[in-house]
């Protein structure tokens, strides 16, 4: 018992924080810039729009998000990060399914 327990004293606990960080990451890359910004050629020409009118959507689509934070952050309070972050993965990826067919 006492050899289980020194192993576990020499395991860094960071590392795992590190790959779980770096995981979240990776898995919110199609809400993010760096992964918008490969398309917007593709809007350019799809919609019409202007490189200013695609980027002035993105930007309001932003401020919306943030602004939707705090009625996020409340619910995270009332029922738990757990519960809500089922529920915002599921959501999430409904939306990106749907986007799939657009």
């Amino acid at each position: 018992m006492l050899y289980q327990l020194k192993i576990f004293e020499k395991f860094y606990y960071g590392w795992i924080i590190l790959i779980i960080g770096g995981l979240g990451v990776f898995f919110s890359g199609p809400g993010q810039t760096y992964s918008n910004s490969q398309f917007i050629d593709v809007y350019i020409q799809e919609f019409g729009w202007s490189r200013t009118e695609v980027s002035s959507v993105y930007s309001i689509a932003t401020l919306i998000a943030g602004l939707l934070m705090i009625i996020v952050g409340r619910f995270i309070d009332r029922f738990g990060p757990r519960t809500m972050m089922v529920i915002i993965g599921t959501l999430f990826s409904i939306a990106c399914f749907y986007n799939s067919f657009i």
